[in-house]
C-alpha cells in the first residue's frame, strides 16, 4: 500500500523527468495531504484544449476571425479524440471527457462557420462534416453543411446532406427539416 504508492509515485516521476535533471517535487508533489501534479511544470492537453477553445471562441465574438481561426484550427488539430477514452468506465473521467468533447465541438463549429464567413465552402464542409460523425444529432451543423453545400452549388451532395440530416431527425423522433 504504502510501499506500492511510493513505487508509483518514483515511477511517475522517471516518466516525467527520466534523466532526473529536476527536483524531486518539479513535475509532482507529494505530502500528508495528498499528491499533486503541478501544472506550472506540466502542461496538460485537455488543460489547453479549454483553454485554446475559449479564447478563440473569445475572439470571434469580438470579431478577430483571423486569430479566431489560427486558434480554433489548433483546438480541431489538438482535439485527438476522447479524453481518457482508455478508461470508457471510470466514472472519475466522464466529466471532463464531455466538457473536452462540448468544447472541441464548439470549436468547430464556429471554425466551419469562420470558415463560410471566408468563402471557403470546402474547408466549412469538411468541418461540418467532421462535426457531425462526432454528433450526428447536431441539427445546427447538418443546416450549416446543407446551406453550404448549396451555396457552392453542389446541389447533389447538399441533397445527400439533406437525406442524412432527415433521417438523423428520424432516428430521435425530432420534428423533420422542411427543404
Amino acid at each position: 500500500t504504502a510501499h506500492r504508492l511510493s513505487v508509483l509515485l518514483s515511477v511517475v516521476r522517471a516518466v516525467l523527468d527520466p534523466d532526473r535533471r529536476r527536483p524531486v517535487d518539479h513535475h509532482i508533489r507529494a505530502d500528508t495531504a495528498g499528491i499533486s501534479l503541478d501544472t506550472a511544470h506540466v502542461r496538460v492537453d485537455v488543460e489547453d484544449l479549454l483553454s485554446d477553445a475559449a479564447d478563440g471562441l473569445a475572439l470571434q465574438r469580438v470579431g478577430d476571425a483571423g486569430r479566431a481561426r489560427e486558434v480554433l484550427a489548433e483546438v480541431d488539430a489538438g482535439y485527438r479524440g476522447d479524453a481518457f477514452d482508455d478508461e470508457p468506465y471510470a466514472d472519475w473521467a466522464t466529466g471532463i471527457r464531455e466538457e473536452a468533447r462540448a468544447a472541441w465541438l464548439r470549436a468547430l463549429r464556429a471554425f466551419a462557420d469562420l470558415q463560410r464567413d471566408a468563402g471557403e465552402p470546402d474547408q466549412a464542409a469538411a468541418s461540418l462534416a467532421r462535426l457531425l460523425t462526432a454528433d450526428e444529432f447536431d441539427e445546427r451543423a447538418h443546416r450549416a453543411l446543407v446551406e453550404t453545400l448549396r451555396d457552392a452549388g453542389r446541389h447533389g451532395e447538399a441533397r445527400r446532406a439533406f437525406l442524412r440530416w432527415t433521417a438523423a431527425m428520424r432516428a430521435i423522433d425530432a420534428p423533420l427539416p422542411v427543404p
